[in-house]
């Protein structure tokens, strides 16, 4: 990667440090503007959208969405040499049959969960802002010239939006863009433990609230806005499997036992830590699922992990160097497919009726932070605005685009864009979304308004 390539905040801090970081900053550009950009050019862009969107009507079908990011859970069962004498994912493996469910690419390894909310429930990525900018703390117009993706589904006027997240109100300016982003409430860790939640565990478990305990609140909050008359929309953010990763974090314990002969006892450690922090997010997923099979209330859990954990290991090797999926902790020196598979999770679309779901339960697609928005929006059929059924099509062909890499709509990954074999359909949806972008953030915002209503309006 060419030093003054433009990159996301978050990995210029995380690989250069502070100094170099902020003056590798000053030399990237901000985006160039579509060639042509006037107004006639962004009307024609808007009537090219409308051509390859179509409004829907208003679905019959109102479930609850209980839209949760389980922290660094993904499916540890895919690390080669590893193996456990039980299956730390035994209700996820089982819930997959019912479900959407694929693999789920992130922009991330081990860090920048805030980073990853604002893309998935606003449809911009750091990318599409000025260098040097944090995703997180943007002007606040900046998160109100899109209706964002609880929008989508309050604006009916039947469904109420809240986040809920299982640690303070201090990190990510959350309190701020939340509310921007069309949500009611916010619930933070001690809002859920005033909920009466009682539970025989307790709150907490390891370093942080535990999952189950979290969901209930979850869970509390459906049943206290369906009494109200609307309909849920529910964004969770779970802390238990959360770093740091010693190895006293759950007291020892772990329910699966481990087998990994080829390491130390101090490496053993660490890996038991995340075999137990993601057996507890799989038991605590089975328990929620459970509570919903007896609820009469039509819900969708869209359930999905941020990405990897970091887990360094004694010395500097992560467990991924150690079982050979890349080099070096340095990215800069991994292949596209290494970083593809690294920066990927898992995920999963369930519901308490199958009908909500149709034919697709049980298939397999591949999706992304900047996809599972515009997917569920796809796959509830609910009425979207330009905005988001551009961004539905635009996920067709591609899932992940940052500094590091691309990855395609069949989830082939790439350096770049430039370097993915896509199809003409392909850019052009692209360079769609890039000029609605670049209107709306940089430029006369001549179509903002228009991408904020149905297609065709």
């Amino acid at each position: 990667m060419d030093f003054y390539t433009r990159m996301d905040p978050a990995e210029n801090h995380s690989l250069h440090g502070l100094t170099l970081s902020l003056w590798r900053d000053a030399f990237p550009q901000p985006k160039t503007p579509p060639e042509g950009y006037d107004e006639d050019f962004m009307l024609d862009v808007l009537a090219r959208i409308d051509q390859l969107t179509a409004p829907r009507q208003e679905p019959e079908a109102r479930p609850n969405v209980l839209f949760i990011l389980s922290e660094s859970f993904y499916d540890l069962t895919r690390l080669p040499v590893l193996q456990y004498e039980g299956d730390p994912l035994e209700n996820f493996h089982a819930l997959e049959a019912e479900s959407v469910s694929g693999t789920f690419h992130s922009h991330y390894l081990g860090y920048g969960t805030g980073y990853l909310e604002i893309p998935m429930l606003y449809g911009l990525n750091a990318l599409d802002l000025p260098p040097g900018t944090n995703i997180c703390f943007q002007d606040e117009a900046v998160y109100e010239r899109f209706d964002a993706l609880a929008e989508q589904f309050t604006k009916s006027g039947d469904y109420t939006a809240e986040m809920l997240h299982a640690y303070d109100n201090t990190l990510y300016s959350r309190t701020v863009t939340y509310p921007l982003l069309g949500f009611n409430d916010l619930y933070f860790s001690d809002d859920i433990q005033q909920m009466g939640i009682e539970r025989a565990d307790g709150a907490y478990g390891g370093f942080y609230m535990r999952d189950g305990y979290f969901f209930q609140g979850m869970l509390e909050r459906m049943k206290a806005v369906n009494e109200s008359g609307k309909r849920a929309f529910l964004f969770g953010i779970t802390m238990e499997n959360h770093q740091p990763f010693e190895p006293q974090k759950f007291n020892y314990e772990c329910q699966i036992p481990l087998v990994a002969p080829d390491f130390t006892p101090a490496q053993r450690d660490i890996i038991r830590v995340m075999l137990e922090g993601i057996t507890r997010a799989d038991q605590a997923l089975g328990e929620l699922t459970s509570a919903l099979r007896e609820s009469e209330e039509p819900t969708i859990v869209v359930f999905f992990g941020d990405h990897r954990p970091n887990l360094f290991m004694p010395g500097g090797d992560t467990v991924y160097t150690l079982l050979g999926l890349c080099p070096e902790n340095d990215t800069l020196n991994w292949t596209e497919e290494e970083i593809n598979d690294l920066y990927s999770t898992d995920y999963l679309i369930w519901a308490n009726d199958p009908e909500l779901l149709g034919d697709l339960a049980g298939s397999r697609r591949n999706s992304s932070i900047t996809a599972l928005g515009p997917q569920l929006l796809e796959l509830t059929g609910r009425p979207v605005s330009r905005y988001w059924a551009l961004l539905e099509k635009v996920g067709e062909v591609c899932l992940t685009q940052t500094d590091l890499y691309f990855v395609d709509g069949e989830g082939r990954a790439s350096f770049s864009r430039e370097e993915a074999d896509l199809s003409p359909e392909a850019l052009e949806l692209l360079e769609l979304r890039d000029a609605v972008v670049y209107d709306a953030v940089y430029g006369k915002r001549y179509i903002t308004e228009e991408m904020n209503l149905p297609p065709g309006a």
